[in-house]
């Protein structure tokens, strides 16, 4: 039996989301669909979605709330929506944050522009005497002619062009976190969405670290079904590395630079 709506039936319109598989995409699509191009806040949405499921308790919104924040980070990672600050909307924005102004030297740090004659600041260099030359003292170095000199430890392979593209384009699409610290985890102040290793093997989110505890986002599996947080003890979650991250971090400065020293600080000039 074949059914047709009549013409004056409400049309659904589902965009494409450009491979989101989240299951509560579409329904932020729609949302901000209402509002057009136009800007709309981000917290609106997730609270208008939260409040129109009806929860029972603060703690089922809570969870309703995480679940349209995690749909709204893949939109973002696909982008298929944008965000300008606390803002996001269909189409690209116009504008770009402001860059930040340099930091102001105090007076006990730099001179006045008056006393340089420019509007750079310049640091002053302390000249030193230079030590009197001095007579190198022979070095003794006991040598075994019983052991073999250690061999040098092999060096892991270069990578090659294609992989260094492709590890790049890797952590351009990953997700950035946010600047809110959550906690100590393995002595080192940890935000939050930092991704960890817990007990299993599975790579997930950090939501809040406390007393010794992890308490990590739930995947959104029918697994995990009402649940939002799983604990873990911080004595058995590992720091998750990037192996794309390690493989740029191996790779040797370019012709010219020196990594990890501003070019524009004259103590190492």
């Amino acid at each position: 039996m074949i059914v047709i709506a009549p013409l004056n039936a409400p049309q659904v319109y589902v965009p494409p989301l450009n491979g989101v598989e989240h299951p509560l995409a579409p329904e932020v699509m729609n949302a901000m669909l209402r509002y057009g191009n136009r800007p709309v806040g981000l917290w609106k949405i997730v609270n208008l979605l939260a409040n129109a499921q009806n929860p029972a308790s603060r703690a089922l919104r809570r969870s309703w709330r995480l679940r349209y924040l995690c749909a709204c980070r893949e939109l973002l990672r696909f982008k298929v929506i944008y965000r300008h600050g606390g803002h996001i909307a269909t189409s690209n924005f116009a504008t770009r944050p402001r860059p930040k102004s340099p930091k102001r030297l105090s007076p006990s740090v730099g001179a006045t522009t008056s006393e340089i004659g420019g509007s750079n600041r310049v640091a002053a260099v302390v000249e030193k005497e230079p030590n009197p030359p001095q007579t190198p003292e022979p070095e003794f170095v006991a040598v075994n002619q019983s052991t073999p000199p250690a061999a040098p430890e092999p060096k892991s392979a270069t990578p090659t062009p294609a992989e260094i593209t492709q590890a790049a384009r890797a952590l351009a699409q990953q997700p950035r976190r946010g600047r809110k610290l959550t906690g100590w985890l393995h002595g080192r102040r940890v935000t939050r969405f930092t991704p960890v290793i817990v007990p299993g093997g599975q790579v997930l989110p950090v939501y809040l670290v406390r007393r010794s505890f992890v308490y990590a986002v739930a995947p959104d599996t029918p697994q995990y079904e009402g649940r939002i947080l799983l604990r873990y003890r911080a004595a058995d979650v590992c720091l998750f590395r990037s192996p794309q991250a390690a493989l740029l971090g191996r790779l040797p400065p370019r012709a010219g630079r020196r990594r990890g020293r501003s070019q524009n600080n004259p103590m190492y000039e």
